[in-house]
């Protein structure tokens, strides 16, 4: 027995060594991956920061060495000496342990932190080796941007009724949270596009809730995941300091506006600029406005104070366009407001209503996140009825009239760039 218990004692003793050793190494394994994840994270949120599609290796790859020294503590050294043999295809680093996918529109990014060394206290007497060798792999996607995968984006919970009314969209899908519903008259038809990098997206109706009527192009899926604000993070004008309370668009140019009635104004040209409308502006006659380079952002406060809603009841600017005239509005092609047409503070939840008798076209984006756009008329089909080149994202969308007609050819060029989004890690 005093044999027995010798040996059974040696035996115990070595494996309590080797949970030592081995217990030492797992936490420093968990701390490897712990600042991968960390420096993926970081090298991901860095790539596509300031707003552009543009990305920025320099910060990417400075996010994801800091991220490292503070939570692994390695050094310049350390990545200097680093190697992955798994590494992705562009390396802007001194070290193939920071990689990306693709040297020009990245969506990925792969860090592997430079190798540890735990050294073995017990192992060695039981000729185990005397040193183990840890490190970490992680990589982390992103959603690119600059393509919205729906062209019209009914991002509120609705109902949202389309009656009699014709909604034709190309180059992009349909994406409807909550229940809308068609009558007899009515029709929706969806496209499909083709993205920047040539992939060809099909065609799609989806709504989060049911869908009811029967002329749909193609079948809408319901019951789907909601969908969620494609530029919710897209930057809308906030700093009104420098601007001026003006009285009329079509004489003083950009600044702050209140309510103002284009009755009487027949032919209309807004100059070149920003335009922050607190109050209603109103056409429902027979003028005509046109401009080109405009951006017209709606908001809450006065024309002397203007300043961003504070909620959905907050009163607001607003346009509506319900008369006979034309309507010819182009986006800036350049600048901070690029492809940005008519947008409303992200809380403003005072109604959107345009109408649809043919006149009247829109080459930009179209933002009202927590309004309900109306869109009404009767010329659907009629001869002289145009086309909008618009991504229209609207929190309700509502049609009125017999065959008012809402058609719209979605692409980037003439339209705000989505903001990169959806970072998360893939391995």
């Amino acid at each position: 027995m005093v044999v027995l218990v010798a040996a059974m004692t040696v035996v115990m003793f070595g494996l309590a060594a080797l949970v030592v050793d081995l217990g030492q190494a797992r936490v420093m394994r968990g701390e490897a991956q712990a600042a991968s994840d960390a420096s993926a994270l970081a090298a991901g949120n860095e790539l596509y920061l300031d707003g552009t599609l543009t990305p920025d290796f320099t910060e990417a790859v400075a996010a994801a060495k800091h991220y490292a020294a503070e939570n692994f503590s390695t050094t310049e050294e350390d990545w200097a000496a680093c190697q992955d043999p798994g590494a992705l295809p562009h390396k802007p680093a001194a070290t193939p342990c920071i990689s990306f996918n693709d040297p020009l529109r990245p969506s990925k990014v792969r860090v592997v932190v430079p190798m540890r060394t735990v050294n073995m206290v017990f192992a060695p007497a039981l000729g185990a080796g005397d040193e183990l060798h840890v490190s970490a792999t992680a990589e982390a996607s992103i959603r690119i941007g600059g393509y919205s995968s729906c062209a019209v984006c009914v991002v509120g919970n609705g109902p949202h009724s389309l009656q009699n009314g014709d909604l034709r969209v190309s180059g992009g899908s349909v994406a409807i949270n909550g229940n809308v519903s068609l009558k007899a008259n009515g029709e929706v038809t969806v496209e499909g596009a083709t993205t920047e990098d040539g992939t060809v997206e099909a065609a799609r109706i989806s709504v989060a809730g049911t869908a009811t009527g029967s002329n749909y192009t193609p079948t809408p899926l319901q019951n789907q995941t909601p969908v969620l604000d494609p530029l919710a993070e897209l930057a809308l004008p906030n700093d009104f300091s420098s601007m001026t309370a003006m009285s009329d668009p079509c004489t003083d140019g950009p600044g702050v506006y209140g309510e103002f009635d284009f009755q009487g104004a027949t032919d209309c040209e807004l100059e070149e600029g920003l335009y922050v409308i607190t109050g209603e502006w109103k056409l429902s006659g027979q003028e005509t406005l046109t401009g080109d380079g405009v951006t017209l952002y709606f908001t809450c406060g006065t024309t002397t104070l203007p300043h961003a809603c504070t909620s959905t009841t907050d009163p607001g600017g607003s346009l509506v366009a319900s008369g006979q005239g034309d309507i010819e509005l182009t986006a800036p092609t350049s600048g901070d407001y690029q492809g940005l047409l008519i947008a409303y503070d992200r809380l403003n939840g005072e109604q959107l209503w345009i109408t649809g008798n043919g006149g009247s076209t829109y080459s930009g984006t179209i933002y009202a996140a927590s309004a309900k756009m109306r869109y009404d008329g009767n010329a659907c089909g009629a001869a002289g009825s145009k086309q909008h080149t618009s991504l229209i994202v609207v929190g309700g969308l509502e049609f009125n009239g017999n065959r008012s007609c809402l058609s719209t050819d979605y692409n980037r060029d003439a339209n705000v760039e989505v903001p990169a989004d959806g970072l998360h890690l893939s391995r």
